[in-house]
């Protein structure tokens, strides 16, 4: 082979690996959760005021649907937001919850106009940890109204994180971005 081939050769197998880097380029956005653009009663966003849970939240902030303000049903209540997504794909959706008892481990989350969904229901009360969606939704490219809403009273979310990168588990707090007005 002459020298001309074997720079054909690199030329063409860089092309694919550019070409494969592109296309597993994954999508992620983690934003705080008391970021909210519109907040409803009984959702509220609430400083961390004891110094040992700070340190486990990624701020001194977070929403609480305090125990007793009544479920989602009954009462209502919500957290909106304006996201932005850069790429069209399958996106998964994860929050860094603290929940109180089974009767206060879940909220609603809808995403435009896709059915509503809920996340939660899982058993590890009284410390923060994150939770995924049993639903992954096909979105397009663009800007979507994201709403979390009142399901059971009782709970405390501190992050959202909506990726389309499906291996990705979120495990300590994630680095978070603040989202458009």
């Amino acid at each position: 082979m002459g020298f001309t081939s074997n720079r054909l050769i690199i030329t063409v197998t860089a092309a694919f690996f550019l070409v494969a880097i592109y296309v597993m380029a994954e999508t992620t956005v983690c934003f705080e959760a008391e970021d909210a653009k519109e907040l409803k009663v009984p959702v509220k966003a609430v400083e961390v005021k004891d110094k040992a849970e700070t340190a486990k939240t990624s701020g001194d902030k977070i929403i609480e649907i305090e125990q007793g303000a009544g479920e989602g049903s009954k009462v209502g209540g919500s957290a909106k937001y304006k996201i932005n997504l850069k790429e069209e794909g399958t996106y998964y959706f994860w929050a860094r919850c603290w929940w109180i008892d089974s009767c206060g481990n879940s909220f609603s989350l809808k995403i435009g106009d896709k059915p509503e969904f809920i996340m939660g229901n899982d058993g590890t009360y009284k410390s923060w940890h994150w939770i995924k969606a049993k639903v992954s939704l096909k979105l397009d490219k663009g800007s979507y109204d994201l709403e979390i809403g009142n399901r059971e009273d009782g709970i405390k979310i501190d992050q959202i994180l909506i990726t389309s990168d499906r291996k990705l588990v979120p495990v300590e707090i994630e680095k978070s971005e603040k989202l458009a007005e």
